[in-house]
């Protein structure tokens, strides 16, 4: 009788163990944490040379590493991408990075939180496409360094391109042997090479020298209006799709002959880049690519910034051969006579 007891105290006890280990286990075991297949990425803007020292996305400790080296690709765009180990990554709760700016001639560093319940969420979001089979989803995270140290994090998958976090890192001190181990130990004689070796154009160069580094200028992106496009073909017809690019690095790729979702005005940034594919009634496929002047689309949008809704009206004529492009609101209205325009057939 007493060892029928003792075996059933035992087995209880072990039952407990097992329970309490299994709750202990769960928050931190890495099996148990979700992953999914993204990639880590790094951006700065064009002719604006940065060069990662360290930089890593992390959750419960585990590094995802973020490419090292030189990088000003363009603001928004992902320069390199980190793919050693497996491609199946845990969700980020936190940025770690550190860099140098070439011409500003200092380092940066910070370490910032992420919100990982909205990278999970969209991770999981299901995007238009093209096709309209609605399986595209968000598949890296690229990490934009700016002058004065502003860090902006992007969620990419093509495009789709939305920001999830934005930071300002500090200035710190480095010595030349963090910075370059194994060569070149004069700071000046480094830079100089660097940047001739980056291309940057003697049109920015003769700027800064006059003028200093622009480090309000990334900043200034960010300011978002509401305000949405409207597309009217005058010959009628159909849009197959359009895309905008952001100065701020968002990107948004609409498809209303598969998804016909009206378009809303929403917060954004202000556009950059525009592209536009149409069917006019003749069966005939067309494109366009619309590129606007950053001086005369930031005025325009400052001065038609009084609360309403601005609309951008592109108007299509009955030929497909000329695009007018102007910004309204209910009061005013600004024509936009700078926008580089390309206007081209193509096939379906």
């Amino acid at each position: 009788m007493k060892f029928n007891k003792l075996i059933l105290i035992l087995l209880l006890l072990s039952s407990m163990s097992h329970s309490c280990q299994m709750i202990d286990d769960n928050p931190t075991d890495k099996n148990m944490t979700e992953r999914i297949q993204w990639t880590a990425g790094i951006s700065a803007p064009k002719n604006y040379l940065m060069e990662v020292m360290e930089g890593q996305f992390l959750y419960n400790e585990e590094p995802i590493f973020i490419p090292k080296g030189d990088v000003n690709i363009g603001w928004g765009k992902s320069g390199r991408v980190h793919v050693v180990g497996s491609l199946d990554k845990p969700f980020p709760d936190q940025l770690d990075i550190t860099w140098f700016s070439f011409l500003e001639d200092k380092f940066y560093s910070g370490v910032f939180p992420l919100p990982r319940e909205e990278i999970k969420k969209l991770f999981h979001q299901e995007l238009e496409t093209f096709l309209g089979n609605n399986k595209a989803h968000y598949s890296q995270l690229i990490v934009g360094l700016a002058p004065g140290g502003l860090v902006v994090v992007w969620i990419n998958a093509g495009g789709h391109q939305q920001i999830v976090g934005v930071y300002h890192a500090e200035q710190i001190d480095l010595t030349m042997k963090e910075l370059n181990p194994q060569g070149i130990q004069d700071r000046q004689e480094y830079i100089n090479i660097s940047l001739g070796d980056s291309g940057i154009s003697s049109e920015i160069m003769d700027s800064i020298k006059t003028n200093g580094v622009e480090l309000n200028r990334w900043k200034t992106y960010l300011h978002e209006y509401s305000w949405m496009p409207v597309i009217h073909l005058e010959g009628g017809g159909q849009i197959q799709h359009y895309s905008m690019q952001l100065y701020n690095g968002e990107r948004e790729t609409k498809v209303p002959v598969v998804y016909d979702l009206p378009e809303l005005p929403l917060d954004r940034a202000v556009i950059k880049q525009f592209g536009i594919k149409w069917k006019d009634l003749k069966g005939n496929y067309f494109g366009a690519k619309l590129y606007f002047d950053e001086s005369e689309i930031m005025d325009a949008f400052q001065k038609l910034n009084d609360g309403s809704t601005i609309e951008m009206r592109v108007s299509i004529d009955e030929y497909n051969s000329h695009i007018n492009i102007v910004l309204k609101n209910e009061k005013n209205q600004v024509s936009l006579a700078k926008v580089r325009k390309k206007i081209y057939e193509t096939s379906e």
